[in-house]
C-alpha cells in the first residue's frame, strides 16, 4: 500500500514539474540563411602559425527546431549546408580553397527577457560531412576530395549570441552572430596542424 501511495506521489510530482516547465514554453521550426566569413588556421609541427591566409565570404542555410522553456532554458537542433574556405598567395600564385559541408548541430542556451524582444546565447557542438572540396591555382580547379588529401569529417563547437523579436504569435525573426571553431584537422596526413 505504501509503495502505491509513494508511486502516486512521485508521478504527481513529475507531472507537475513537467507541466510547470512546459506550460509557458514555446516550440518553433526555424529556417536559417546566413552570410559567413571563413578562414584557415595553420600551425606547423614546430608550433609556428602561418598568418598569411585570407578569409572568404560564403553562405549557409538550414532548418531547425527550437524549444524555449518558460524559465529561459533554450534547446536548439539544426541541419543544413554551409560553405567555407580561404585564399593565399604563394610565390605570386593565387591559391583558393572552397569546401561545402552538410552539418547537424544540437545546442543548449539561455533566452533572456519576457517582452517581444529576447536576447539569447547558445553553445552547440556540431558535426559536418564534406560534400565537395576544391583548390584553385591561377584559375585552374582541382577536386581535392577525390585525392583524399582532406578529411571528410569536421566537428567542433559554435557559440552564438543573438536576439529574437516576436512579430506575432506565429512568427519570430532572429538576428544572430556565431563563432564556429573546428577542432578537426582538414589535412589528416599532414604532420602539422590545420583546422578551420
Amino acid at each position: 500500500m505504501h509503495l502505491k501511495r509513494l508511486s502516486a506521489i512521485v508521478l504527481t510530482g513529475c507531472t507537475l514539474l513537467l507541466n510547470s516547465l512546459t506550460a509557458r514554453s514555446q516550440s518553433a521550426l526555424t529556417v536559417d540563411a546566413s552570410q559567413e566569413f571563413t578562414t584557415f588556421k595553420f600551425v606547423d609541427s614546430k608550433g609556428t602559425q602561418d598568418k598569411e591566409y585570407s578569409g572568404v565570404y560564403s553562405g549557409a542555410y538550414g532548418i531547425g527546431y527550437r524549444h524555449t522553456f518558460a524559465k529561459g532554458l533554450l534547446l536548439r537542433m539544426r541541419i543544413g549546408m554551409q560553405q567555407g574556405g580561404a585564399t593565399k598567395v604563394i610565390d605570386e600564385t593565387d591559391y583558393s580553397w572552397r569546401y561545402r559541408y552538410s552539418f547537424v548541430s544540437a545546442g543548449i542556451g539561455w533566452s533572456f527577457g519576457h517582452s517581444k524582444t529576447h536576447p539569447y546565447v547558445v553553445a552547440a557542438p556540431y558535426y559536418a560531412f564534406l560534400l565537395k572540396a576544391s583548390q584553385t591555382l591561377n584559375n585552374q580547379d582541382f577536386d581535392i576530395l577525390k585525392t583524399a588529401s582532406v578529411s571528410e569529417n569536421d566537428y567542433g563547437v559554435s557559440f552564438s549570441p543573438g536576439v529574437s523579436y516576436d512579430i506575432n504569435s506565429q512568427c519570430t525573426v532572429y538576428l544572430e552572430g556565431s563563432y564556429r571553431m573546428g577542432i578537426q584537422n582538414l589535412e589528416p596526413s599532414y604532420t602539422g596542424q590545420t583546422s578551420n
